[in-house]
């Protein structure tokens, strides 16, 4: 059983994070201090680790956040102290343009057909920032490692990947260096220039550096960032979160005046009492029936996908936290095409998503668009979710609630309207066996064709995010759905309290919207 609640122990997660570090794995050490921190808040050691984790991947001030928490905490902690020292003088030594990046692909490829599929996804992910990087070292067996190979690569992207693919190939091609296996000159000098090392088979690499360690090796190992795409850190939502992190990038600066931007915007086109939140279940059909002038609409995912439903609604939000909408598949493909059809077909159209996918939804769109889109910085909340952001205006942050209506679609109606209904939130039959991710959330067919045995881009889908789309446990699912419906009764319940009233207008499994309105036998 894979359980969502982590350990109850800081100090067993300060023994993980520890390990986690020195593997080179700094984004699960920086995840387990934070649970660690979040268990026991006054402890320094777990606000100092966590420092520590955070500078190696060039986020000096959040590692002096951290340390400064530590040093509250505990003024004379010398962990803190140093580890505070050494990103003042770093920081006063950083040169005013930023370095390039040199990246690392390991463990070695062995075979035409994998290193087609990786290099493309690699291209795609690192798109919005190909000048930044100074060189990828791939690391090939010798009878790959022939002059014509990133030619014959690009040449033979994967089908099921996005037609730009191929020309993002050829672009970072330029900046690439094939280093044969077992060739030690070469493979000491990339590890000592590297400044990440990108691992896409994450069982392999663990193998392969046990190894090392057993023989007594001693190689400092640049960082690693796990970019394999069946397990570990980049899981599901992580691969845009990993890139990121290996650039560096600030969060946009420009989210705030944008959200302003677009409430003034819909003031002057629809009236603002009224929200209608639309989730991805079969009961979003009856909304053709329905007169929805007296409000405004916020719609999720690929709710866009049908022009009908889309023509009658005539949303003024999207909001998406998937990362397969920004994902290099051709499903991905088809959502960006009909997002930017929607946005360019009014003015009172806007995306909204996390602060780690906006560069992405902006390297897919013109330039003429980009004010469209509204990303915010994202803070990890307790699942089943403690905290809430009912006011977006005052602070700056969606919760990442593990729910794009949690996380997204909430909080910026709870900013706007007196009044919540929502729809298309069925929940699940508790006497229908499901598969894949219908045990936690029942799908229209028709706005979210993942749904749909043996489509075509259900199979792309699957092909290039095969952990979110090819098992999810029972157990983690049930899990899943339980949590999320005692989010939404913690969420419904601070509304209420404030003066907020939401209503369930379509009929929902789930208890907490029968409880609102919802009738309990959706069609």
């Amino acid at each position: 059983m894979t359980s969502l609640q982590p350990p109850t122990d800081a100090t067993t997660l300060l023994e993980q994070g520890e390990r986690h570090f020195l593997q080179g794995d700094l984004l699960r050490a920086e995840d387990t201090f934070r649970e660690a921190a979040k268990l026991d808040p006054e402890a320094a050691d777990s606000w100092s680790n966590l420092g520590v984790a955070l500078f190696p991947l060039e986020r000096p001030e959040d590692a002096r956040t951290a340390f400064g928490r530590a040093l509250s905490l505990e003024p004379e902690h010398d962990a803190a102290r140093e580890g505070l020292a050494h990103v003042d003088t770093v920081d006063a030594a950083a040169p005013d343009a930023p370095p390039t990046t040199d990246l690392l692909l390991m463990p070695a490829f062995d075979d035409e057909a994998s290193l087609a599929e990786h290099l493309g996804r690699i291209a795609w992910y690192v798109g919005p920032w190909i000048d930044d990087i100074g060189a990828l070292r791939i690391v090939v067996a010798p009878d790959l490692g022939t002059p014509d190979l990133l030619d014959r690569i690009a040449t033979s992207t994967p089908d099921h990947l996005d037609p730009a693919v191929p020309d993002l190939v050829r672009a970072l091609a330029q900046r690439t260096e094939l280093i044969v296996d077992h060739d030690a000159s070469a493979l000491d000098h990339a590890f000592s220039t590297s400044s990440r090392i990108l691992v896409w088979d994450s069982a392999r690499w663990h193998r392969l550096t046990t190894t090392l360690r057993a023989a007594g090796a001693t190689r400092q190992l640049p960082p690693t960032i796990d970019i394999d795409p069946f397990a570990g850190t980049a899981r599901m939502h992580e691969i845009p979160r990993v890139v990121s992190t290996v650039f560096s990038r600030e969060a946009s600066a420009a989210g705030p005046a944008r959200f302003r931007n677009a409430l003034e915007t819909l003031a002057d086109h629809k009236p603002t009492d009224i929200c209608y939140v639309f989730g991805g279940g079969p009961t979003i059909r009856s909304a053709v029936d329905r007169d929805l002038s007296d409000g405004f609409s916020i719609v999720c995912n690929r709710f866009v996908w049908d022009d009908a439903l889309t023509d009658h609604v005539d949303p003024t939000f999207l909001a998406f936290m998937d990362a397969s909408c920004v994902g290099p598949s051709r499903a991905g493909t088809m959502f960006r095409e009909h997002l930017r059809t929607w946005l360019e077909g009014g003015a009172c159209r806007f995306v909204l998503t996390f602060d780690v996918f906006g560069p992405w939804v902006e390297f897919m769109l013109p330039p003429e668009l980009h004010d469209r889109v509204i990303a915010a910085p994202a803070q990890a909340v307790d699942f089943p979710a403690t905290r809430f952001n009912a006011d977006l205006r005052s602070a700056w942050w969606m919760p990442d609630a593990h729910n794009v209506i949690t996380s997204v679609c909430l909080p910026v109606a709870a900013t706007v309207a007196q009044e919540i209904r929502l729809l298309g939130l069925d929940g699940v039959r508790p006497d229908k066996v499901y598969e894949s991710w219908g045990r936690s959330w029942e799908k229209d067919a028709e706005s979210e064709a993942e749904s749909v045995p043996d489509d075509p881009f259900l199979a792309a889908l699957r092909r290039t995010h095969p952990w979110r789309h090819n098992w999810v446990s029972p157990d983690y699912q049930d899990t899943y759905r339980d949590n999320l419906e005692e989010s939404l009764r913690r969420i419904f319940t601070q509304l209420e309290q404030a003066g907020t009233r939401i209503t369930c207008v379509t009929p929902s499994w789930m208890e907490v919207m029968r409880d609102r309105g919802g009738a309990s036998t959706p069609a």
